[in-house]
């Protein structure tokens, strides 16, 4: 018989072994995460949030975003660059000393709100806006 064909074999056995040792854990770790994870919860709420947010300050804005041109601060700039049925809107604006609002739908007391600070004509000014699902549609 022929000793070198038989170490051969033999050595490489134990790599063999070796890697069905491992491919068999890697299978088992990739099976029992998928099914871990299979069902997720995703929260789409700070995502609403910052698309309406971003939708106001666009539509108020004077070419740079955050810049905001106080002419635009009205409802029927608003309404027109909106074109919203699914949210009702409320809008302040406060630098402090004045505050204005403007109001697109019906004000809810549930309304989720959110903040940013933008620039009005070089000054700092709190930029609020609150919305709610309308159910009327």
């Amino acid at each position: 018989m022929n000793k070198k064909g038989s170490g051969i074999i033999a050595s490489k056995s134990g790599f063999y072994i070796l890697f069905l040792i491992i491919f068999a854990f890697s299978v088992t770790y990739a099976v029992t995460y998928v099914a871990d994870n299979e069902i997720r919860i995703v929260d789409f709420s700070d995502l609403e949030k910052s698309v309406i947010i971003n939708r106001v300050i666009s539509c108020l804005s004077n070419g740079n975003f955050g810049e905001i041109d106080k002419d635009k601060f009205n409802e029927v700039n608003l309404k027109g660059c909106l074109n919203n049925d699914k949210f009702n809107i409320l809008i302040l604006l406060d630098d402090g000393w004045n505050n204005e609002i403007v109001s697109l739908g019906i004000p809810d007391a549930n309304a989720d709100s959110i903040r940013r600070y933008v620039l009005i004509d070089g000054e700092k000014t709190r930029l609020l806006v609150g919305y709610s699902k309308n159910v009327a549609t």
